[in-house]
């Protein structure tokens, strides 16, 4: 009885521990991919801008960079926990390189639509745009990945998709307001040392918004599901 008591206990233990070490190592995960991706856009943004490369053509290359990264990144702690995680790879290379080339089609329009606008509103008029775009490129994103954790979940099915999409929504809005903000401050005459060290900071903060709150949605959608083992069913 003592025996059975005692790993009951560790059960619970294990169990309780798990969602806090999968938060983490998928924030470590995030941030580093964000570091990684962030530095690669500048220094290919800077090294082609006076190139007549088609702009949906280096957006495709930008987000299959994004999407490869990321997806490889979240994958190696995912793999610990879901069967046949590869497949998010894949889910969430597709759901950048659709959300780059979306985001490229919504700043052309909101560009044609404020284009008779006195300067002095411009600015004001942005901010609906970056939120427009946050939240296409963390619905596009998010909804792939879904593809791949719908098969994983076996109660409150809709309450989790819509927590997982607005969670994604939220966090790129986050992070691209984050991206704005530094780029601003990035000397981007040429591609150096000083750089690269400021795109891996925006990066390393845009990959911390992200990471902790995709991080706690998908501990929310999997943490019902877990399984004697350690192991997301």
């Amino acid at each position: 009885m003592h025996q059975h008591r005692r790993t009951s206990e560790q059960s619970r233990s294990h169990h309780s521990t798990l969602p806090a070490t999968l938060l983490e190592r998928w924030v470590v995960a995030t941030v580093f991919s964000q570091m990684i991706c962030f530095v690669l856009i500048v220094a290919f943004v800077i090294s082609t801008r006076n190139t007549s490369l088609n702009p949906y053509l280096w957006l495709t290359l930008l987000g299959s960079v994004e999407g490869i990264v990321l997806g490889c990144s979240q994958w190696l702690v995912l793999r610990q926990h879901l069967r046949h995680a590869g497949w998010w790879i894949l889910a969430t290379f597709v759901g950048a390189v659709i959300a780059w080339v979306t985001g490229l089609l919504i700043t052309n329009l909101l560009a044609i639509a404020t284009a008779s606008t006195p300067p002095g509103h411009q600015a004001i008029q942005f901010i609906p745009g970056l939120i427009l775009q946050g939240v296409g490129v963390g619905l596009f994103i998010g909804y792939a990945q879904w593809l791949v954790l719908q098969y994983h979940i076996r109660r409150q099915f809709l309450r989790k998709v819509f927590g997982w999409l607005g969670a994604n929504a939220l966090a790129w809005v986050l992070a691209l307001a984050i991206a704005v903000l530094g780029v601003g401050r990035l000397e981007i005459s040429q591609f150096h040392l000083r750089t690269a060290v400021g795109a891996a900071i925006i990066g390393g903060t845009m990959g911390l918004i992200l990471g902790i709150v995709t991080g706690i949605a998908l501990i929310r959608v999997l943490k019902p599901d877990v399984v004697e083992g350690g192991r997301f069913s």
